[in-house]
C-alpha cells in the first residue's frame, strides 16, 4: 500500500486549464468574510469569477503576519471553495483564534489557485521558487495505515530561505511526525505531489475601494 492511495486526487480544474487568481477573487473573500462578522447575507460572488471547479487557499493576515490560512485539494467550484476557505481560514485555523469584526480594516488576504499537479520522480524532483510540494509518508516500523500528509505552498520556501532537504525535514514535523532521527525506512515511503500556484493579494482597503467602485 502506497501513501498516495489515501491522498486525495489532485488535478487541475475540470476543463484542464490553469486558472488565474484575480484580485475579485480576495475582493469576495473579503466580502463572505465581513458578511460573517457583521451577520449580514451575502452577495452573489463577482460575475468574473469563472464557474470551474479549482483547488485553492486563503490567507488572511493581520498588519502583515498571519492570521489563519486553510486550503483545499478537492476540486470544487471556484466560488464556493473561495467562500468556504474564507471562513475556514478565519474561524478554524486551530494556531490562532477567530478572526475579530475589529481586525477588519488591517486585514490582508492571499488567494493561491493551485494548477500543474506532477508526481515527483523522487523527494527532490522540484524546484524552489516554482513549485509548492505535498508530501505522503507512513512509518513502517509503527502503522503502515497511518498516512502522513502536509504541504507548503511555493512561496513559503522562498520566504524562508529553506533548501530541499530543510523543507522536506519540516514537512515531516508539519505532517505530526514526531520521532527523530527520521530513519531511511519513512524516507522510502515518501511520495512528493508537486504543484504551481497563481496568486493574489489585496487589503481590506482595496476592497473597500472596489465595492464603492462597484456601487456607481
Amino acid at each position: 500500500r502506497r501513501p498516495s492511495d489515501d491522498f486525495p486526487p489532485m488535478l487541475k480544474c475540470a476543463s484542464g486549464m490553469e486558472i488565474l487568481a484575480t484580485p475579485e477573487m480576495g475582493y469576495y473573500c473579503f466580502h463572505v468574510l465581513e458578511c460573517m462578522l457583521r451577520k449580514t447575507v451575502c452577495q452573489s460572488p463577482p460575475s468574473s469569477i469563472p464557474n470551474v471547479n479549482a483547488q485553492l487557499f486563503v490567507g488572511w493576515y493581520h498588519k502583515g503576519d498571519l492570521r489563519g490560512c486553510i486550503g483545499s485539494f478537492k476540486d470544487t467550484p471556484l466560488a464556493v471553495s473561495l467562500k468556504e476557505r474564507a471562513i475556514e481560514a478565519a474561524s478554524s485555523d486551530t494556531r490562532f483564534s477567530p478572526i475579530r469584526v475589529s481586525e477588519l480594516q488591517n486585514l490582508s488576504c492571499s488567494v493561491s489557485v493551485l494548477h500543474s499537479f506532477e508526481t515527483a520522480d523522487d523527494i527532490r524532483d522540484w524546484t524552489i521558487g516554482v513549485h509548492g510540494i505535498t508530501v505522503a509518508f507512513t512509518d513502517p516500523a509503527t502503522s503502515k495505515s497511518r498516512v502522513y500528509r502536509a504541504t507548503y505552498l511555493p512561496e513559503v520556501m522562498v520566504k524562508y530561505k529553506m533548501d530541499k532537504d530543510t523543507t522536506l525535514r519540516e514537512l515531516v514535523a508539519k505532517a505530526g511526525y514526531t520521532h527523530n532521527p527520521i530513519s531511511d525506512a519513512v524516507w522510502r515511503t515518501m511520495e512528493v505531489t508537486r504543484f504551481q500556484s497563481s496568486d493574489v493579494k489585496c487589503t481590506y482597503e482595496h476592497y473597500r475601494s472596489w465595492v464603492s467602485r462597484s456601487s456607481t
